[in-house]
């Protein structure tokens, strides 16, 4: 739905200081904040490789300056890459498109969307994905570029797109191949309870290491889904397209179809999805001082022998070229992992695993209230056909090196494409055809909002600082409730939920 205000449509494209921005050339200027989930699209100042700088790069803006010379639009606009991003900065971003100021087209994540879809900060790109992207040969969809439920995982609670993806997200574990050597560890690490065997190993045998930390929370998406993939057909009944949606997963909570405490008491299932991530947590596996950004300078230091993480840090970890490293999907869950680690009798699993190596749309850049006000929008959308076109976002991927293209096969053929990629690649084509539930199936604190996925990250920090689980437990829940409650008023409110047909469905 192409809902940039009409009164902007007929502002005359001349510069002026007061409502556009407008470069040497006399266009105006399409402005591009050039920030990535993995690593930031911004040109190198120099693009002399160095010990400081071993891969400057500049594709985004080669691709910037063809589009300046050769779109449909060259004659009235002219793309330009800011030198550095605001990477996300919601306080920042906020600034700029309350006002209607900053970047045409800017980089967020998305756990934002629910908090911004109804406040005309970003245009709703839904109706443009159901056009063909001119730039690809008999394309009849732009929407057909992309993983159909990856794309499906992407959406805003009110059903609409609000962000072009322009790459895909490596997510998994990085391992020392040394220190498994050490430990003879010979045999892939494919189930959780190989990870588990594999860290006991690592524990007896080299005591001087750690065997386990992580930079983040993707393996806690791959444990919920897991748990949570056999109650599909219970929750997605809306769109049914394979994704539980903010929209599924708050009618099944107000159904008391999905729970995280029943009364005082946990829910089981949940109970058993806290109790997996805290056992990876223990003090056994992991060190509290060596998370985050840290663990990665102590795996690169050799005293830590897995880090979950994602592509950049495997990169960067590659790059500096002193640690034989390896990188492998998240393991999948099975029944018998439940059985034997969740502490809670009577769970029973979906054991179609979760899809390894790549975890989805990585960065979405959104076209902002800035470019309504500068009359840009229409540009703005044909720029990024441009970039998502397979023979030009290959490259532009590949050469900056810490995601992977939209079009893997294409990316795969690539000279430019990472030998760890290509193997994370190989294991998702497997996982696809063997019908594995896509990475976000179901992650209850990623969709219902800022707030809900700031506490959770929280609340897992606390757990492994050893907090009591049912405390844990407690505090997500309340913020959960309290963000459903708010996304059922705000979309109830708007008309994008039929709340009242929700007990009909099934």
């Amino acid at each position: 739905m192409k809902k940039y205000l009409a009164a902007f449509l007929g502002i005359t494209l001349v510069c002026s200081a007061l409502f556009v921005g407008c470069g040497k050339s006399g266009k105006t200027e399409i402005v591009i904040d050039g920030g990535g989930v993995a690593g930031n699209y911004n040109s190198s100042i120099n693009m002399t490789p160095s010990a400081a700088n071993p891969n400057p790069y500049n594709y985004l803006e080669q691709l910037a300056n063809e589009w300046n010379e050769s779109s449909k639009f060259s004659s009235q606009y002219s793309v330009k890459i800011n030198r550095n991003s605001i990477n996300g900065n919601r306080d920042s971003i906020l600034s700029y498109v309350s006002t209607g100021s900053g970047p045409d087209i800017l980089y967020q994540t998305g756990t934002t969307i629910a908090e911004d879809m109804d406040k005309n900060y970003f245009v709703d790109v839904t109706d443009y994905l159901s056009e063909p992207n001119p730039y690809v040969k008999g394309n009849e969809k732009w929407s057909d570029l992309y993983d159909a439920q990856e794309l499906e995982a992407s959406r805003a609670p009110n059903g609409n797109f609000y962000s072009i993806g322009i790459d895909r997200n490596v997510a998994g574990i990085m391992y020392n191949k040394d220190i498994f050597e050490r430990a003879g560890i010979t045999e892939p690490i494919l189930t959780y309870g190989d990870l588990i065997a594999a860290m006991d190993k690592i524990a007896e045998r080299c005591p001087d290491v750690m065997p386990f930390s992580l930079v983040d929370n993707w393996y806690d998406i791959v444990l919920e889904s897991g748990l949570y993939g056999s109650q599909i057909e219970k929750y997605d009944v809306i769109r049914k397209n394979g994704i539980v949606d903010s929209e599924e997963l708050s009618r099944a909570s107000s159904l008391d179809l999905y729970k995280i405490m029943n009364g005082n008491n946990l829910d089981a299932r949940y109970e058993a999805y806290l109790n997996l991530m805290n056992l990876l947590r223990s003090d056994k596996y992991m060190d509290t001082n060596s998370i985050g950004n840290t663990s990665v300078t102590e795996f690169m230091n050799g005293k830590i022998a897995m880090v979950s993480c994602l592509g950049k840090s495997m990169v960067q970890v590659q790059r500096q070229n002193k640690i034989n490293v390896g990188a492998m999907g998240y393991p999948v869950l099975t029944q018998k992992d439940v059985d034997d680690y969740a502490g809670v009798d009577g769970i029973k699993i979906d054991e179609r695993g979760v899809r390894r190596g790549i975890s989805g749309i990585g960065t979405g850049w959104w076209i902002s209230s800035a470019a309504v006000k500068k009359g840009t929008v229409d540009a703005c959308v044909d720029f990024l056909q441009f970039i998502t076109a397979p023979e030009n976002n290959v490259p532009m991927v590949n050469k900056l090196g810490y995601a992977i293209p939209l079009d893997t096969d294409a990316a795969v053929e690539s000279s430019d494409m990472n030998v760890l990629f290509s193997e994370m690649i190989n294991q998702f084509n497997e996982d696809v055809e063997n019908d594995f539930f896509e990475f976000h199936v179901f992650n209850s604190w990623g969709i219902m909002g800022f707030d809900c996925w700031s506490n959770f990250v929280t609340q897992s920090t606390n757990l492994f600082n050893g907090a009591d689980i049912l405390t844990v437990a407690k505090s997500i829940n309340k913020q959960f409730l309290s963000s459903r409650d708010n996304l059922i008023e705000q979309n109830k409110k708007s008309g994008a939920w039929n709340v009242d047909g929700w007990a009909d469905l099934a």
